[in-house]
């Protein structure tokens, strides 16, 4: 080989190593996996109407209580840079929820003591979600993020009383699943070469749900109950790449 030859190939040589030499990421791969738990907040907004032919009873009794918890998340998430500062990232979850159960009270009768209790319960989501992050040191990435998930409620309703008639009549208890938007803010922070650590603050604002529940016994109880739930969520998780 000639000199003159050596001297145009060596360059396209170099360069098509380097092009083909892989670029390491900043964060631990493109799939991850993980875990994170932390705290949970239920507001149950909600409103009861009663008509009671019995007692020529109608009203209306308007609610607004917080619920406080804790919540686990298992996810799965795939990211990618696509520019020198930016990342896209998009994630599914599965959360279990141990916040304490939410109580609307509707008060009845002042002369028996009756009240009608409605039992608000979150039990398990199932979420995705999108996240645009940016970099704010090499190994740090600050991100929001918008996604959709589904929540299972267990709804229970009775009245109590200390007259014995009415103990246990109007029961019901039943699961209702809601849809909520949830936007959420994060930070993403490489603590070694294959773990990440991540900080979430979550909104979630459901639809609402309205149920009309009926006594089995009597035609002269109808309660139509109406709610419409948001829950905030901080948590701390941990991932890795697949």
């Amino acid at each position: 080989m000639s000199f003159k030859t050596f001297k145009w190939a060596f360059p396209a040589f170099a360069l098509t190593a380097a092009l083909s030499t892989p670029v390491e990421a900043r964060l631990p791969g493109h799939t991850s996996f993980g875990v994170s738990a932390g705290y949970s907040n239920l507001t149950l907004n909600g409103r009861g109407h009663l008509v009671s032919d019995a007692t020529n009873y109608l009203g209306d009794k308007e609610h607004t209580s917080n619920y406080s918890g804790a919540e686990a998340s298992i996810f799965l998430s795939r990211d990618g840079d696509f520019c020198r500062h930016l990342n896209f990232a998009v994630e599914g979850y599965v959360t279990g929820h141990k916040s304490a159960t939410g109580t609307m009270v509707h008060r009845i009768s002042d002369d028996d003591d009756t009240s009608a209790f409605t039992r608000v319960k979150q039990d398990y989501s199932v979420g995705l979600r999108f996240k645009l992050g940016h970099y704010i040191k090499k190994d740090v990435l600050l991100y929001v993020a918008l996604g959709a998930k589904a929540t299972s409620f267990n709804v229970a309703h009775n009245v109590h009383s200390n007259a014995v008639a009415f103990a246990g009549v109007y029961n019901y208890d039943k699961d209702h699943v809601l849809y909520a938007w949830t936007p959420g803010v994060g930070l993403k922070w490489k603590i070694s070469r294959a773990w990440s650590c991540h900080v979430d603050a979550t909104y979630s604002l459901y639809g609402g749900l309205t149920k009309r529940v009926d006594s089995s016994l009597t035609n002269d109880y109808i309660y139509t109950l109406g709610m419409t739930p948001e829950v905030f969520g901080l948590t701390i998780g941990f991932s890795r790449p697949l």
